[in-house]
């Protein structure tokens, strides 16, 4: 580390990447609180904040071996960042759907699916998909990784990704065309 005060990214990553668990202690004990701040500007709940900011640090070590990343202030902040959008996005699905079935008298219709019996559907359209194309289509919306990361982990291009998301939501369209306003939740909940 520098001796100015200033942490020395570039150890750290390479500390890091070589299973450091104190080096990972000091990036946790200097950007936690920072990043829950800032999670919290977007999020407004405090307790929501830290749960997101301490997935971010999981998957930090998660992915350690695998990083390439030249700044952990850039790439903690991005991914954070990334986290609170999509708890955003996710929750505002969520309520669109209560507030559509509000509108339905409070109880939806017989033949109105489950939130299960939805889930089963999308599962079902998701298996159908090829391997490939599936793997990366999960990676991208289980395990909320990016177009780059993804890229990265396969050994891809991050057009080859797009490509493959792209086609799956297309099989998807088709799968799902007799639930029409289950695709517009998921189009909602998987934006291209």
């Amino acid at each position: 580390m520098q001796s100015s005060g200033f942490i020395d990214e570039r150890f750290l990553i390479l500390q890091l990447q070589q299973d450091d668990k104190k080096v990972f202690e000091i990036i946790f004990k200097f950007y936690y609180a920072g990043l829950v701040v800032y999670a919290d500007k977007v999020i407004r709940n405090t307790e929501v904040s830290e749960d997101i900011v301490q997935s971010v640090f999981m998957k930090l070590w998660e992915d350690r071996k695998s990083l390439k990343i030249h700044s952990l202030r850039s790439y903690l902040g991005a991914a954070v960042k990334n986290r609170s959008i999509d708890l955003i996005r996710n929750q505002r699905v969520q309520d669109k759907y209560s507030e559509y079935l509000r509108e339905k008298d409070q109880q939806p219709d017989d033949d109105f699916y489950t939130f299960r019996e939805l889930s089963e559907l999308v599962s079902q359209a998701i298996e159908k998909l090829p391997p490939r194309c599936r793997e990366i289509f999960e990676m991208s919306r289980s395990l909320h990784l990016t177009t780059n990361d993804i890229a990265a982990k396969l050994h891809i291009s991050k057009r080859t990704v797009e490509t493959q998301i792209s086609h799956a939501l297309k099989i998807l369209r088709i799968e799902l065309k007799d639930y029409l306003y289950l695709f517009l939740l998921l189009k909602n909940m998987y934006p291209e």
